[in-house]
């Protein structure tokens, strides 16, 4: 495929322009966007969203990144696009409940194997999604591809630790 100087130039200047509204949305004190939808996410509205996911027997995939989508699409409609304010508070609310299903596990052997297999798995989920950011080059594309790694990574392991839980 080619791509004329006119796009390049275009796409540049698009993210040009989206770093530049997302720094001055990082110094502006205003309420994330997504207030609509409960924000920030919380690691309860996660887990209803799974557990709504589970009476339809589905796998639960689709609580990921819910809140950060509506918070972007919300925040389409604004002047400021709020990438990292849409997606860090999903990540941390993931992260939260991941550690709650970690806290649960049975205090013996298999919970003991389950607390080594989780210190391995956050050691290669920073790896990957640092790669992604070093991969994008860094700045601002880096950094926010890396944040959605996290997200994607959190929730999927989260999503893998209920069902070992559900089925003691």
């Amino acid at each position: 495929m080619v791509v004329s100087d006119a796009t390049r130039h275009l796409s540049r200047a698009a993210l040009i322009a989206l770093g530049l509204a997302w720094s001055v949305s990082a110094t502006l004190a205003q309420p994330g966007p997504g207030s609509e939808i409960g924000w920030p996410p919380t690691s309860d509205a996660l887990e209803a969203c799974l557990i709504a996911e589970e009476r339809s027997h589905a796998t639960g995939h689709a609580c990921i990144g819910r809140h950060a989508r509506s918070c972007l699409d919300i925040a389409q409609r604004e002047p400021v696009v709020h990438v990292e304010r849409c997606y860090a508070p999903e990540v941390a609310a993931w992260a939260t409940l991941m550690k709650r299903y970690v806290d649960e596990r049975p205090k013996d052997a298999r919970g003991q194997r389950l607390a080594e297999v989780q210190r391995a798995w956050l050691a290669y989920r920073k790896q990957a999604c640092d790669y992604i950011d070093v991969h994008h080059g860094g700045g601002d594309l880096g950094r926010w591809q890396s944040l959605i790694c996290l997200m994607e990574e959190t929730a999927r392991r989260t999503i893998a630790l209920r069902s070992f839980r559900t089925r003691t």
